[in-house]
């Protein structure tokens, strides 16, 4: 009996088909998206009748260290490097080893197999997290050598919201890309199907990063624009073979360095929109289709609630633009009308901005305190605050803490912090990530179930 049970169970398993290999990845990194950044977005949705925050609903959840080979607290390049070679690196090392050597990424290692590789962001398309996936060099500002390395890469599908420059400008690299024989589109729906490498901009490369969310205009390119236009040319040119896509949400970060939990937010919802566009593919391809959605470090430390177990998010409602764009406006007030600026002008650009007064109710003391900075900001004596990728006035900075203190959140910083990460997945071979416990993991077992 026993000898025919082990007979059959032989039967069975050579009758079984092959197990299918992982054949199309979506890698989404939102950069500086702490635990507690994602659970305020979905909090704030909730509260404010918007979609949930999409990842948090996937069937694997679990949390991941952060740490370079060199300090505690890593940076976009040294966590970029882990998240792109499994291997830790030193903090503003890129694709290179502590040695500086190079190391593979999961990106080369799909590409040498035949697959279709795609790398975009909201920030620059040579920054630290995308340029980890096809870059090497001992030091991340290297930007220069990174645009040539991606022009020489075999990236099939790359987009970014400029194209960093230290000689020459980013105009300079457009024209190699081209000598090269990379078809470059640039603008609001400019891309159009081809068999050819691409390289995706906005229409125009003075900003870094794409606008805000909770900034943009009307015509304005999204990242959005990029993952449509990249799972349409991936697809199309490698949909018997497979792709690998890598999609960073960049300016999650950039809004947590200013500690500007609503632009924060919004950022995470408008990454949440290429999840969704993955999440739609996935569908369509469920038994060979993997989403890994997770960050690279946290920014800022964002904290929920001040200890009396409450918090009010939906004050942040009243919110219609980020820091930055407060800044310009009470700047042009000043530029335009010099010690004439009235401190009522003031107050009805920062009640418009941020919602105080109308949706949040400011206290005599908090608009004294206010009023004073602004006397000093018109006589030029009020200095600005600076953080790592901008500066804003004090004014607007003093408007958006007492924003935060009254939305019950709180930031340890404005610079990176070594808390643990979010890892999200859903899709073939998700269970197996159940076992991931760093951020060098993850590129360890995407490649083994696609067997790049």
């Amino acid at each position: 009996m026993r000898i025919l049970a082990s007979l059959l169970l032989i039967v069975v398993s050579l009758t079984l088909p092959a197990k299918k290999n992982v054949k199309y990845v979506f890698y989404m990194i939102g950069d500086g998206m702490g635990i507690n950044s994602a659970y305020a977005a979905d909090i704030f949705n909730r509260e404010a009748g918007l979609p949930e925050v999409n990842f948090l609903d996937f069937p694997v959840k679990t949390i991941i260290t952060t740490h370079a080979a060199n300090s505690p607290v890593t940076d976009s390049a040294a966590s970029g490097t882990a998240l792109a070679t499994g291997s830790k690196t030193l903090v503003s090392r890129l694709g290179n080893d502590e040695n500086g050597n190079p190391l593979t990424s999961i990106a080369e290692l799909a590409k040498e197999k035949g697959y279709g590789v795609g790398i975009i962001s909201s920030v620059g398309v040579n920054h630290a997290t995308p340029a980890a996936f096809y870059g090497h060099v001992d030091e991340r500002n290297m930007h220069d050598i990174l645009a040539r390395q991606l022009i020489d890469s075999k990236v099939d599908f790359a987009a970014g919201a400029t194209i960093h420059a230290d000689s020459h400008k980013p105009e300079y690299w457009v024209e190699e890309a081209r000598k090269a024989g990379i078809e470059v589109y640039q603008g609001h729906g400019s891309y159009i199907p081809t068999d050819k490498r691409v390289l995706c901009l906005p229409s125009s490369l003075k900003h870094g990063d794409l606008p805000y969310a909770i900034d943009r205009q009307e015509g304005d390119t999204e990242l959005a624009d990029f993952t449509r236009a990249a799972i349409d040319h991936l697809y199309s040119n490698y949909a018997k073979k497979g792709f690998f896509l890598m999609v960073e949400g960049g300016s999650i970060d950039h809004a947590c360095h200013s500690n500007d939990a609503a632009t924060a937010i919004h950022e995470i919802n408008d990454f949440c929109v290429s999840i969704d566009m993955a999440l739609e593919f996935y569908r369509q391809h469920k038994d060979e289709t993997l989403i890994v959605v997770t960050a690279d470090h946290d920014t800022g430390g964002m904290s929920l609630g001040n200890g009396r177990y409450e918090m009010h998010l939906d004050r942040l409602k009243g919110q219609t633009c980020s820091v930055n764009t407060l800044t310009s406006r009470l700047n042009q007030l000043i530029k335009e009308n010099g010690k004439d600026a009235t401190w009522e002008q003031a107050r009805a650009i920062i009640q418009d901005a941020f919602g105080l007064w109308s949706v949040v109710p400011v206290d005599s003391k908090a608009e004294e305190e206010m009023k004073v900075v602004f006397a000093k900001t018109i006589s030029g004596e009020a200095a600005t605050e600076k953080d790592l990728y901008s500066t804003n006035s004090k004014l607007a900075t003093l408007a958006l803490k007492y924003l935060s203190g009254k939305a019950m959140v709180g930031w340890i910083s404005r610079s990176h912090s070594g808390s643990p990460l979010g890892l999200y997945v859903i899709g073939r071979g998700a269970e197996s990530f159940i076992s991931a416990n760093d951020n060098t993991d993850i590129p360890k077992l995407i490649s083994k179930l696609a067997k790049y």
